[in-house]
């Protein structure tokens, strides 16, 4: 029996009552040196998630800025009631005179008019843009001509105080740039005349 003893293996000297994997757990767990760790990973999880939803706001931004400058110019069918009626006179507006026959016209209306530049100035101001369709000889359309001196397609009249007052009058091969600083232009304060 005493042999029986001296063979069997001893009891270990303490049994936990947890299971191998939750005291690996709870020893990590409630380990103080191990906080430092935990928080300078936990820290660089933050930053670097951080830093991942800045560059993804950013794309975001940048991709919607390109989109919003690249939708095409919405025009408005020129009509004397559709020039006149809807809008208050300090709205800014151009009209662009045009004949689908014109090459000229079409070449303004479909570069100088989809130029980035352009457009944005056209957005941040506001702009209203009406298209003054001449291909059919257009009573009201050669009634607007008339009213602005001149008998040609393409012209464009870019009113930047509104309609009420006299607009800056561009025709032939006008460039985006000519039509920014025909915007520009009416954009300066007038100086006064005091006679002083």
């Amino acid at each position: 029996m005493f042999a029986k003893w001296l063979n069997h293996p001893s009891p270990p000297a303490h049994r936990s009552r947890y299971p191998i994997e939750i005291q690996s757990f709870l020893s990590v767990t409630f380990n103080p040196s191990i906080v430092p760790k935990l928080v300078r990973s936990f820290s660089r999880f933050k930053l670097s998630s951080l830093l991942l939803l800045v560059a993804l706001f950013a794309i975001a931004f940048l991709g919607f800025r390109r989109w919003f400058d690249q939708r095409p110019i919405q025009w408005v069918a020129y009509s004397t009631q559709s020039f006149a009626a809807p809008f208050d006179h300090d709205t800014p507006v151009i009209v662009f005179v045009g004949a689908g026959w014109d090459v000229n016209s079409l070449v303004v209306k479909q570069h100088s008019f989809e130029d980035q530049k352009l457009k944005r100035v056209i957005r941040e101001r506001s702009f209203t843009l009406f298209y003054a369709d001449l291909t059919s000889s257009s009573p009201e359309v050669l009634g607007f001509l008339r009213r602005i001196g001149r008998n040609t397609t393409p012209t464009i009249a870019v009113y930047s105080g509104g309609i009420s007052g006299t607009p800056v009058v561009l025709d032939g091969m006008v460039s985006a740039d000519q039509v920014i600083n025909a915007i520009a232009s009416q954009s300066k304060p007038t100086p006064s005349n005091d006679g002083g």
